[in-house]
């Protein structure tokens, strides 16, 4: 089998990044789909049996490979940005994503203003 032109090696921290959109659900299906194939990806999975477990395309998925070797793994989540600097698709940047699966301690919640508003 020829070998894959576009390898995807994650980190500890952009897996669990990946593995808590999927576990959360707080994303649209996209990034859930996405983070799948990535995963699925770093485990040294062929694009067919990616393909079956995910229900995505063949070309889909080497896009995706593709994606994240050239432009890493921030752009693969949240799409590139456009002239305004605006990202192209939901708002999924790695920043975001960190507050979205690690929200701030519990000692550190905002209090009522005096008069409760």
């Amino acid at each position: 089998m020829p070998q894959k032109k576009y390898k995807v090696t994650l980190t500890k921290e952009e897996g669990d990044i990946l593995q808590g959109i999927i576990n959360r659900g707080k994303h649209g299906p996209e990034s859930g789909d996405s983070s799948r194939v990535l995963l699925f990806a770093n485990e040294g999975r062929t694009d067919g049996r990616i393909a079956e477990r995910t229900g995505t395309r063949h070309r889909a998925i080497e896009s995706l490979r593709q994606r994240f070797v050239e432009d890493g793994f921030e752009v693969t989540l949240g799409g590139k940005a456009n002239a305004s600097g605006a990202g192209a698709g939901p708002a999924h940047s790695l920043a975001r994503t960190r507050r979205v699966l690690w929200p701030r301690s519990a000692g550190r919640r905002r209090t009522a203003a005096p008069g409760g508003r």
